[in-house]
């Protein structure tokens, strides 16, 4: 047996290409999400391509296109009292005059 500290085992990758986790801006450009939240409600987002806009889609509530509010490792996206924000797995939904909605991504 070696003395000292055993040196980390390679677990791949490399510097080359960083590994972007889940839920932050970059997962969710150009992707679709829908998510199942409490009160029954579901929503059907889709993020653009450039990660700047997502259009939430609820259903008997109808649809809204939301501008990103601000960048860093959650997302964050608002228009007219409307917000989403959170993570990608799980996000809270506000709507004017409506009491905020917890959402879980199916």
């Amino acid at each position: 047996m070696p003395s000292g500290p055993i040196p980390p085992g390679n677990v791949g990758g490399s510097f080359d290409s960083p590994v972007q986790p889940q839920g932050t801006p970059q997962a969710v450009s150009g992707s679709v999400a829908d998510y199942l939240c409490t009160a029954g409600i579901d929503l059907h987002v889709t993020f653009s391509a450039d990660g700047q806009s997502a259009t939430v889609a609820e259903m008997g509530y109808g649809t809204i296109t939301l501008a990103k509010v601000r960048g860093g490792s959650s997302m964050h996206f608002a228009s007219e009292g409307h917000v989403l924000q959170g993570q990608l797995q799980n996000t809270t939904w506000t709507r004017p005059g409506l009491r905020d909605v917890f959402c879980a991504k199916r």
